[in-house]
Protein backbone atom coordinates (compact mmCIF):
# COMPACT_ATOMS: atom_id res chain seq x y z
CA UNK A 1 0.00 0.00 0.00
CA UNK A 2 1.53 3.29 -1.06
CA UNK A 3 -0.36 5.52 1.41
CA UNK A 4 1.11 5.88 4.87
CA UNK A 5 -1.13 5.45 7.94
CA UNK A 6 -1.83 9.18 8.29
CA UNK A 7 -3.03 9.49 4.70
CA UNK A 8 -5.02 6.28 4.96
CA UNK A 9 -6.72 7.44 8.14
CA UNK A 10 -7.64 10.74 6.45
CA UNK A 11 -9.20 8.90 3.50
CA UNK A 12 -11.05 6.56 5.81
CA UNK A 13 -12.31 9.39 8.01
CA UNK A 14 -13.63 11.34 5.01
CA UNK A 15 -15.35 8.19 3.74
CA UNK A 16 -16.96 7.55 7.11
CA UNK A 17 -18.34 11.09 7.21
CA UNK A 18 -19.87 10.60 3.76
CA UNK A 19 -21.38 7.24 4.67
CA UNK A 20 -22.92 8.87 7.77
CA UNK A 21 -24.71 11.31 5.47
CA UNK A 22 -22.62 14.36 6.34
CA UNK A 23 -21.65 17.12 3.92
CA UNK A 24 -17.87 17.53 3.84
CA UNK A 25 -16.24 20.83 2.97
CA UNK A 26 -12.82 20.95 1.32
CA UNK A 27 -11.55 23.76 3.53
CA UNK A 28 -12.97 22.25 6.72
CA UNK A 29 -11.28 18.94 5.90
CA UNK A 30 -8.04 20.73 5.12
CA UNK A 31 -8.17 22.49 8.48
CA UNK A 32 -9.11 19.31 10.35
CA UNK A 33 -6.28 17.21 8.91
CA UNK A 34 -3.78 20.09 8.62
CA UNK A 35 -3.17 19.60 4.91
CA UNK A 36 -3.76 21.83 1.90
CA UNK A 37 -7.11 22.14 0.14
CA UNK A 38 -5.32 20.83 -2.93
CA UNK A 39 -4.48 17.61 -1.05
CA UNK A 40 -8.13 17.15 -0.08
CA UNK A 41 -9.17 17.69 -3.70
CA UNK A 42 -6.67 15.04 -4.76
CA UNK A 43 -8.05 12.64 -2.14
CA UNK A 44 -11.57 13.11 -3.49
CA UNK A 45 -10.53 12.75 -7.13
CA UNK A 46 -8.07 9.91 -6.74
CA UNK A 47 -9.24 7.73 -3.88
CA UNK A 48 -12.97 8.40 -3.54
CA UNK A 49 -13.96 8.49 -7.20
CA UNK A 50 -15.67 5.08 -6.99
CA UNK A 51 -18.14 6.35 -4.40
CA UNK A 52 -21.40 7.94 -5.63
CA UNK A 53 -20.65 11.42 -4.26
CA UNK A 54 -21.94 14.72 -5.55
CA UNK A 55 -20.75 18.29 -5.08
CA UNK A 56 -23.31 20.42 -3.30
CA UNK A 57 -22.57 23.90 -4.60
CA UNK A 58 -21.53 26.30 -1.88
CA UNK A 59 -21.33 23.63 0.84
CA UNK A 60 -19.28 20.56 -0.09
CA UNK A 61 -19.45 16.92 -1.08
CA UNK A 62 -22.07 14.44 0.05
CA UNK A 63 -23.19 10.93 -0.76
CA UNK A 64 -25.76 10.84 -3.55
CA UNK A 65 -28.91 9.51 -1.86
CA UNK A 66 -30.51 8.96 -5.25
CA UNK A 67 -27.72 6.67 -6.37
CA UNK A 68 -28.69 3.15 -7.35
CA UNK A 69 -25.19 1.92 -6.56
CA UNK A 70 -25.65 -1.27 -4.53
CA UNK A 71 -21.91 -1.92 -4.15
CA UNK A 72 -21.03 0.70 -1.56
CA UNK A 73 -19.41 -1.88 0.70
CA UNK A 74 -17.28 -3.17 -2.16
CA UNK A 75 -16.31 0.35 -3.20
CA UNK A 76 -15.49 1.23 0.39
CA UNK A 77 -13.25 -1.82 0.57
CA UNK A 78 -11.52 -0.75 -2.64
CA UNK A 79 -10.86 2.70 -1.20
CA UNK A 80 -8.81 1.34 1.67
CA UNK A 81 -7.58 -1.75 -0.20
CA UNK A 82 -8.24 -3.91 2.83
CA UNK A 83 -11.19 -5.28 4.78
CA UNK A 84 -13.07 -2.10 5.64
CA UNK A 85 -13.98 -2.93 9.23
CA UNK A 86 -10.58 -4.16 10.36
CA UNK A 87 -8.78 -1.31 8.60
CA UNK A 88 -10.97 1.31 10.21
CA UNK A 89 -10.39 -0.19 13.64
CA UNK A 90 -6.62 -0.43 13.27
CA UNK A 91 -6.36 3.15 12.09
CA UNK A 92 -8.62 4.36 14.88
CA UNK A 93 -6.38 2.56 17.36
CA UNK A 94 -3.35 4.40 15.91
CA UNK A 95 -5.10 7.76 16.31
CA UNK A 96 -6.19 6.86 19.86
CA UNK A 97 -2.59 6.06 20.82
CA UNK A 98 -1.42 9.34 19.31
CA UNK A 99 -4.08 11.30 21.23
CA UNK A 100 -3.22 9.61 24.53
CA UNK A 101 0.52 10.08 23.98
CA UNK A 102 0.00 13.80 23.33
CA UNK A 103 -2.22 14.32 26.39
CA UNK A 104 -1.22 15.64 29.81
CA UNK A 105 -4.43 14.55 31.53
CA UNK A 106 -7.00 11.80 31.03
CA UNK A 107 -10.74 11.69 31.67
CA UNK A 108 -12.06 8.12 31.84
CA UNK A 109 -15.80 8.04 31.21
CA UNK A 110 -17.81 4.85 31.31
CA UNK A 111 -21.28 3.45 30.98
CA UNK A 112 -22.70 -0.03 31.52
CA UNK A 113 -20.63 -1.43 28.64
CA UNK A 114 -17.52 -1.12 30.81
CA UNK A 115 -18.75 -3.88 33.09
CA UNK A 116 -19.76 -6.35 30.38
CA UNK A 117 -16.23 -7.77 30.12
CA UNK A 118 -16.36 -8.50 33.86
CA UNK A 119 -19.51 -10.54 33.27
CA UNK A 120 -21.96 -7.89 34.45
CA UNK A 121 -25.31 -7.44 32.64
CA UNK A 122 -25.87 -4.09 30.91
CA UNK A 123 -29.70 -4.36 30.86
CA UNK A 124 -29.71 -3.27 27.20
CA UNK A 125 -33.36 -3.51 26.20
CA UNK A 126 -36.10 -5.41 28.00
CA UNK A 127 -34.86 -8.78 26.70
CA UNK A 128 -31.42 -8.22 28.19
CA UNK A 129 -32.92 -7.18 31.51
CA UNK A 130 -35.39 -10.06 31.64
CA UNK A 131 -32.64 -12.56 30.82
CA UNK A 132 -30.95 -11.48 34.06
CA UNK A 133 -34.22 -11.28 36.01
CA UNK A 134 -36.74 -13.88 34.70
CA UNK A 135 -39.25 -13.40 37.56
CA UNK A 136 -39.66 -9.76 36.56
CA UNK A 137 -40.35 -10.85 32.98
CA UNK A 138 -43.22 -12.96 34.26
CA UNK A 139 -44.58 -9.83 35.95
CA UNK A 140 -43.98 -7.75 32.81
CA UNK A 141 -41.79 -5.28 34.73
CA UNK A 142 -39.08 -3.57 32.66
CA UNK A 143 -35.80 -2.13 33.96
CA UNK A 144 -37.19 1.41 33.69
CA UNK A 145 -40.20 0.35 35.78
CA UNK A 146 -38.18 -1.62 38.34
CA UNK A 147 -35.54 1.08 38.86
CA UNK A 148 -38.08 3.31 40.59
CA UNK A 149 -38.05 4.39 44.25
CA UNK A 150 -41.78 3.71 44.62
CA UNK A 151 -41.07 0.00 45.18
CA UNK A 152 -39.32 0.75 48.49
CA UNK A 153 -42.70 1.98 49.73
CA UNK A 154 -45.07 -0.34 47.84
CA UNK A 155 -43.05 -3.57 47.96
CA UNK A 156 -39.73 -3.19 49.85
CA UNK A 157 -39.00 -6.93 49.74
CA UNK A 158 -39.09 -6.88 45.94
CA UNK A 159 -37.17 -3.58 45.79
CA UNK A 160 -34.41 -4.93 48.00
CA UNK A 161 -34.58 -8.30 46.25
CA UNK A 162 -33.62 -6.52 43.03
CA UNK A 163 -31.04 -4.14 44.49
CA UNK A 164 -29.80 -6.68 47.05
CA UNK A 165 -29.05 -9.13 44.27
CA UNK A 166 -27.19 -6.45 42.33
CA UNK A 167 -25.28 -5.44 45.45
CA UNK A 168 -24.14 -9.05 45.99
CA UNK A 169 -23.27 -9.39 42.30
CA UNK A 170 -21.10 -6.26 42.27
CA UNK A 171 -19.42 -7.21 45.53
CA UNK A 172 -18.39 -10.57 44.06
CA UNK A 173 -17.29 -9.24 40.65
CA UNK A 174 -13.59 -8.87 39.86
CA UNK A 175 -12.77 -5.90 37.60
CA UNK A 176 -11.46 -7.05 34.21
CA UNK A 177 -7.96 -6.37 32.87
CA UNK A 178 -9.11 -3.19 31.14
CA UNK A 179 -9.14 -1.42 34.51
CA UNK A 180 -5.47 -2.26 35.00
CA UNK A 181 -4.67 -0.98 31.52
CA UNK A 182 -6.35 2.32 32.37
CA UNK A 183 -4.32 2.49 35.59
CA UNK A 184 -1.14 2.05 33.55
CA UNK A 185 -2.20 4.78 31.13
CA UNK A 186 -2.90 7.31 33.88
CA UNK A 187 0.42 6.49 35.55
CA UNK A 188 2.09 7.75 32.38
CA UNK A 189 0.40 11.12 33.07
CA UNK A 190 1.56 11.25 36.71
CA UNK A 191 -1.94 10.11 37.74
CA UNK A 192 -3.46 13.31 36.40
CA UNK A 193 -6.89 11.83 35.73
CA UNK A 194 -10.55 11.92 36.67
CA UNK A 195 -13.31 9.33 36.21
CA UNK A 196 -16.90 10.09 35.27
CA UNK A 197 -19.18 7.06 35.32
CA UNK A 198 -22.88 6.29 35.30
CA UNK A 199 -22.15 2.86 36.76
CA UNK A 200 -23.25 2.32 40.36
CA UNK A 201 -21.16 -0.84 40.81
CA UNK A 202 -18.04 0.62 42.46
CA UNK A 203 -15.71 -1.28 40.14
CA UNK A 204 -13.30 1.62 39.68
CA UNK A 205 -12.78 1.88 43.45
CA UNK A 206 -12.35 -1.90 43.66
CA UNK A 207 -9.74 -1.72 40.89
CA UNK A 208 -7.70 0.72 42.96
CA UNK A 209 -8.56 4.13 41.52
CA UNK A 210 -8.59 7.10 43.90
CA UNK A 211 -12.14 7.57 45.22
CA UNK A 212 -11.54 11.35 45.32
CA UNK A 213 -11.04 11.27 41.54
CA UNK A 214 -14.36 9.61 40.67
CA UNK A 215 -17.79 11.05 39.97
CA UNK A 216 -20.60 8.49 40.05
CA UNK A 217 -23.29 10.58 38.38
CA UNK A 218 -26.06 8.09 39.16
CA UNK A 219 -24.90 7.34 42.69
CA UNK A 220 -23.55 4.14 44.24
CA UNK A 221 -25.17 0.87 45.25
CA UNK A 222 -22.58 0.56 48.03
CA UNK A 223 -24.11 3.48 49.95
CA UNK A 224 -27.57 3.83 51.53
CA UNK A 225 -29.84 6.74 52.33
CA UNK A 226 -33.13 7.15 54.20
CA UNK A 227 -36.15 6.54 51.98
CA UNK A 228 -37.79 9.58 53.60
CA UNK A 229 -34.63 11.72 53.64
CA UNK A 230 -34.79 12.26 57.39
CA UNK A 231 -31.13 13.33 57.16
CA UNK A 232 -28.63 14.52 54.55
CA UNK A 233 -26.24 11.81 55.70
CA UNK A 234 -25.36 8.92 53.40
CA UNK A 235 -23.65 5.83 54.79
CA UNK A 236 -21.72 2.80 53.55
CA UNK A 237 -23.71 -0.44 53.51
CA UNK A 238 -20.61 -2.65 53.69
CA UNK A 239 -21.98 -4.34 56.84
CA UNK A 240 -25.37 -4.96 55.23
CA UNK A 241 -26.04 -8.55 54.14
CA UNK A 242 -28.85 -9.22 51.68
CA UNK A 243 -30.19 -12.73 51.27
CA UNK A 244 -32.30 -13.03 48.14
CA UNK A 245 -34.64 -15.76 46.92
CA UNK A 246 -33.34 -16.02 43.35
CA UNK A 247 -36.47 -17.78 42.11
CA UNK A 248 -38.67 -14.85 43.05
CA UNK A 249 -36.06 -12.09 43.50
CA UNK A 250 -37.45 -11.23 46.91
CA UNK A 251 -35.37 -10.30 49.94
CA UNK A 252 -35.57 -12.99 52.63
CA UNK A 253 -33.28 -11.30 55.19
CA UNK A 254 -34.14 -8.20 57.21
CA UNK A 255 -34.94 -5.10 55.17
CA UNK A 256 -32.15 -2.49 55.61
CA UNK A 257 -33.16 0.36 57.86
CA UNK A 258 -32.14 4.00 58.19
CA UNK A 259 -29.43 4.45 60.81
CA UNK A 260 -31.07 7.64 62.05
CA UNK A 261 -34.85 7.09 62.12
CA UNK A 262 -35.20 3.32 61.60
CA UNK A 263 -37.41 3.74 58.53
CA UNK A 264 -36.65 1.74 55.38
CA UNK A 265 -33.31 2.52 53.76
CA UNK A 266 -32.67 2.51 50.02
CA UNK A 267 -29.51 2.56 47.89
CA UNK A 268 -28.12 6.01 47.17
CA UNK A 269 -28.84 5.56 43.45
CA UNK A 270 -30.58 8.01 41.14
CA UNK A 271 -33.58 6.07 39.83
CA UNK A 272 -36.29 6.93 37.32
CA UNK A 273 -38.86 9.41 38.61
CA UNK A 274 -36.64 9.90 41.64
CA UNK A 275 -37.33 13.12 43.55
CA UNK A 276 -35.97 11.66 46.77
CA UNK A 277 -32.40 10.98 45.63
CA UNK A 278 -29.93 12.38 48.18
CA UNK A 279 -27.36 14.15 45.99
CA UNK A 280 -24.96 15.24 48.74
CA UNK A 281 -22.29 12.62 47.98
CA UNK A 282 -22.58 13.07 44.22
CA UNK A 283 -22.40 16.86 44.54
CA UNK A 284 -19.11 16.55 46.43
CA UNK A 285 -17.79 14.39 43.59
CA UNK A 286 -18.99 16.93 41.01
CA UNK A 287 -17.16 19.70 42.84
CA UNK A 288 -13.98 17.60 42.83
CA UNK A 289 -14.33 17.13 39.07
CA UNK A 290 -14.88 20.84 38.46
CA UNK A 291 -11.78 21.73 40.50
CA UNK A 292 -9.75 19.16 38.58
CA UNK A 293 -10.90 20.59 35.25
CA UNK A 294 -10.17 24.15 36.33
CA UNK A 295 -6.70 23.20 37.58
CA UNK A 296 -5.91 21.65 34.22
CA UNK A 297 -7.39 24.51 32.23
CA UNK A 298 -5.41 27.01 34.35
CA UNK A 299 -2.36 25.45 32.73
CA UNK A 300 -2.98 26.55 29.15
CA UNK A 301 -0.50 23.98 27.84
CA UNK A 302 -2.42 21.12 29.41
CA UNK A 303 -4.08 18.79 26.89
CA UNK A 304 -6.96 16.57 27.97
CA UNK A 305 -8.01 13.34 26.28
CA UNK A 306 -11.33 11.64 27.05
CA UNK A 307 -11.53 7.84 26.89
CA UNK A 308 -15.25 7.00 26.80
CA UNK A 309 -16.12 3.32 27.19
CA UNK A 310 -19.46 1.58 26.76
CA UNK A 311 -21.73 4.61 27.13
CA UNK A 312 -24.99 4.11 25.27
CA UNK A 313 -27.67 6.39 23.86
CA UNK A 314 -30.63 5.12 25.89
CA UNK A 315 -29.54 7.10 28.95
CA UNK A 316 -26.96 9.44 27.39
CA UNK A 317 -25.64 11.11 30.55
CA UNK A 318 -22.05 10.00 29.97
CA UNK A 319 -22.08 10.67 26.22
CA UNK A 320 -23.47 14.16 26.76
CA UNK A 321 -20.84 14.90 29.42
CA UNK A 322 -18.01 13.73 27.15
CA UNK A 323 -19.19 15.75 24.17
CA UNK A 324 -19.70 18.87 26.29
CA UNK A 325 -16.19 18.61 27.79
CA UNK A 326 -14.72 17.87 24.36
CA UNK A 327 -16.27 21.03 22.92
CA UNK A 328 -15.72 23.31 25.90
CA UNK A 329 -12.14 22.30 26.71
CA UNK A 330 -11.04 21.24 23.20
CA UNK A 331 -10.36 17.74 24.52
CA UNK A 332 -9.87 14.87 22.10
CA UNK A 333 -12.66 12.30 22.50
CA UNK A 334 -12.02 8.57 22.02
CA UNK A 335 -15.37 6.76 21.90
CA UNK A 336 -15.23 2.99 22.45
CA UNK A 337 -18.54 1.26 21.78
CA UNK A 338 -19.36 -1.81 19.66
CA UNK A 339 -22.65 -0.28 18.44
CA UNK A 340 -23.09 3.43 19.21
CA UNK A 341 -19.58 4.56 18.30
CA UNK A 342 -20.22 7.62 16.14
CA UNK A 343 -19.83 11.09 17.61
CA UNK A 344 -19.04 14.73 17.00
CA UNK A 345 -16.54 15.86 14.41
CA UNK A 346 -13.00 14.77 15.32
CA UNK A 347 -14.24 11.95 17.57
CA UNK A 348 -12.02 8.89 17.34
CA UNK A 349 -14.56 6.07 16.99
CA UNK A 350 -13.56 2.52 17.95
CA UNK A 351 -16.36 -0.03 17.32
CA UNK A 352 -15.17 -2.62 19.86
CA UNK A 353 -15.93 -3.71 23.39
CA UNK A 354 -14.05 -1.96 26.18
CA UNK A 355 -11.48 -4.62 27.07
CA UNK A 356 -10.62 -5.50 23.47
CA UNK A 357 -10.16 -1.85 22.51
CA UNK A 358 -8.01 -1.07 25.56
CA UNK A 359 -5.82 -4.10 24.90
CA UNK A 360 -5.27 -2.97 21.32
CA UNK A 361 -4.47 0.59 22.40
CA UNK A 362 -2.04 -0.50 25.10
CA UNK A 363 -0.22 -3.19 23.11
Amino acid sequence: MKDNSTTLFRILSITQKLLEGRIVSKQELADEFKVSAKTIQRDINKRLSMLPIVLEKGTGWKLDKNSTDKNLAQNYSQIIQLNNASSFIELAIIKAREAIDAADAIIIASGAGMGVDSGLPDFRGDDGFWKAYPPLKALGISFHQMANPKWFVENPSMAWGFYGHRLNLYRNTIPHRGFNILKELVKLKDNNYFIFTSNVDGQFQKAGFDSDKIEECHGSIHHNQCVSNCTDNIWSNEDEHCEVDLNRFLLTSDIPKCKYCNQIARPNILMFGDWGFNAERRNTQTNNLMRWLQNNIANKKSKIVIIEIGAGKDIPTVRNFCEEVSLQYKAKLIRINPRDYNGLQNTISIPLGGLEALEKIYN
